[in-house]
C-alpha cells in the first residue's frame, strides 16, 4: 500500500491506495512551503497521494518556507511475516514542476 506520514509534531499517516506487483516509485516534491507526495506504478503516470503545507506553525509555512524538515523513505511489514525491500535510482532535481498536482 502507498501510505504517505507527516509529521508536525505528531505523526498522521494518510493509506493511498494498494500496490500490485513488486514494484512502486514514489516522487516528494517542494515548492517553497508546498509540498506533493506522489507514487506510480509505472513510472511514467503518478498519482497525487497528498497535498499540504509543512511548518512548524501555520504561519511559519509563509514567513519560513525554507525551514528545516527531513524526508525519507520506509518499507515495513506490520501485519505478515516481513518484507525485503530494495529502493533504487534515487535522485534529486532542484526545481519542482509548475503545478504539482500534475500527474505527469
Amino acid at each position: 500500500m502507498a501510505v504517505t506520514v507527516v509529521t508536525r509534531g505528531t505523526s498522521d499517516d494518510c493509506n493511498s491506495f494498494e500496490a500490485q506487483g513488486n514494484s512502486l516509485w514514489l516522487r516528494m516534491t517542494r515548492s517553497g512551503a508546498a509540498w506533493a507526495f506522489h507514487a506510480s506504478v509505472d513510472g511514467s503516470w503518478w498519482r497525487l497521494l497528498r497535498y499540504f503545507a509543512l511548518g512548524n506553525e501555520p504561519a511559519d509555512c509563509v514567513t519560513q518556507p525554507e525551514s528545516d524538515v527531513r524526508v525519507g523513505f520506509l518499507a515495513q511489514s506490520p501485519t505478515g511475516k516481513g518484507c525485503a525491500v530494495t529502493f533504487d535510482q534515487i535522485s534529486f532535481r532542484p526545481s519542482a514542476p509548475a503545478d504539482l498536482r500534475d500527474g505527469s
